[in-house]
């Protein structure tokens, strides 16, 4: 996978909405900012799934090494795909 990069939320184009009292309530950001924070999100998403599936085949591997678990020769596990 490529790495993109992303130009996130120009400060100079955001509006910030205040309730009567002065505190800040929302963020406006325009549309072009909003779509890439959400690309970014899904692309953060699916880092974090492949380094847990990642960390889990290394847990396994060590449990296989250490005797703690039966392995699986890679013939029976194409077999199960």
């Amino acid at each position: 996978m490529a790495a993109e990069t992303y130009t996130l939320l120009n400060v100079s184009k955001h509006q910030t909405l205040l309730d009567s009292e002065g505190n800040k309530t929302a963020v406006l950001i325009p549309m072009e900012d909003y779509e890439a924070i959400t690309k970014l999100y899904a692309l953060v998403l699916e880092q974090e799934a492949f380094r847990e599936k990642f960390t889990n085949a290394l847990t396994d591997a060590k449990q296989i090494a250490d005797g703690k678990k039966k392995g699986q020769s890679l013939i029976d596990f194409l077999d199960e795909c």
